[in-house]
C-alpha cells in the first residue's frame, strides 16, 4: 500500500541521515586528531609487519622499514600504488561495483527491498564511524606515514588525515560490502567469491600504503563483524524481498 511505501521510505532516509551525520561527524574527528609534534618526536610505533624486513638488517634499519616492509619486497610493480590514494580508489570502486551489482540485481527481482537493505547498511555503518570518531579524538596515535612525519602533508591527501589511524575506515568497508553480498540468497557462489577476494586484497593494499598499523585494520574487522553478524537474517530477507520483513525485526512495514 501507499502508506507501507512511504513508512519504508521514511525509514530509509532516517538511516542515510544517520550515516550523513556519522560521517561528518568522522570527518571533523579525523581533523581533530592530527598532530604534527607528535609525528615529528614520537617514531612509529612497533607493527607485526616488521617481521617481514629482511634477516640481518640493524635495529636501526629495521625501524626505517617497520610498517613499510612490503614496499620493500616490492609486492606490486611501480610507485602509484605507494600512495595513499591508490587504496582510496580501490575501496571505493569494490563500493561503487556493489551498489551497480545491486542497482542489476534489483532489475532481475523486483521484490528485493532495496528501503531495507539501506536500513541494514546505514545503522551498523553509522555506529562504527562514531566509534572511529571517539577512538582519534581520545588517543593519538604517531603516524607511519613518512612525508607526514616532516611535513603533514601526504601526497592525495589532506593533512589530517594523517593521524587517522584507530581505526581503518576502508577496511570496514572491505568487511561490510562482501558480507552484505554474502546474504544474497540468489547470487552467485563466485560473486560471492570475487567480492570476498576483492575485500581481502583491499585489506592488504590498506596496509601496503602504509596508513595504517595492521591493529588498525585488524580492529575494523572484529568490530565490523560483531556488528553485522547479528544482522545476517535481516539482510538476507531484504535480499529476497519485503514479504519477509516484519515491523518488530526491522522497523519496516510490509502490510
Amino acid at each position: 500500500t501507499g502508506n507501507v511505501i512511504m513508512h519504508n521510505t521514511y525509514v530509509a532516509a532516517c538511516s542515510l541521515g544517520w550515516l550523513v551525520f556519522a560521517l561528518v561527524v568522522c570527518s571533523l574527528a579525523s581533523e581533530r586528531s592530527f598532530d604534527h609534534q607528535t609525528n615529528a618526536a614520537c617514531p612509529p610505533l612497533t607493527d607485526a609487519t616488521s617481521l617481514l624486513t629482511p634477516a640481518g638488517c640493524s635495529d636501526s634499519v629495521r625501524w626505517q622499514v617497520g610498517h613499510r616492509s612490503m614496499e620493500g619486497w616490492n609486492w606490486f610493480p611501480g610507485d602509484d600504488w605507494k600512495h595513499p590514494w591508490f587504496h582510496d580508489v580501490y575501496c571505493h570502486f569494490l563500493l561503487a561495483a556493489f551498489i551497480v551489482v545491486t542497482g542489476a540485481t534489483r532489475g532481475w527481482f523486483p521484490g528485493m527491498d532495496v528501503r531495507g537493505l539501506i536500513y541494514e547498511w546505514c545503522i551498523p555503518h553509522g555506529c562504527l564511524l562514531l566509534m572511529k570518531a571517539s577512538l582519534m579524538v581520545v588517543t593519538t596515535v604517531p603516524t607511519p606515514l613518512s612525508s607526514c612525519r616532516t611535513t603533514g602533508v601526504q601526497t592525495g591527501q589532506m593533512t589530517h588525515f594523517c593521524n587517522d589511524l584507530m581505526f581503518s575506515g576502508h577496511s570496514v568497508l572491505m568487511v561490510m560490502v562482501p558480507f552484505f553480498y554474502q546474504q544474497c540468497p540468489y547470487a552467485a557462489w563466485w560473486g560471492k567469491a570475487g567480492f570476498w577476494v576483492g575485500g581481502a586484497f583491499g585489506l592488504v593494499l590498506i596496509l601496503g600504503t602504509h596508513q595504517h598499523y595492521t591493529s588498525d585494520v585488524l580492529v575494523a574487522v572484529y568490530m565490523t563483524l560483531a556488528l553485522l553478524m547479528p544482522r545476517r537474517k535481516g539482510i538476507a530477507l531484504h535480499w529476497g524481498g519485503a514479504q519477509s520483513c516484519t515491523v518488530e525485526n526491522f522497523g519496516l512495514k510490509t502490510s
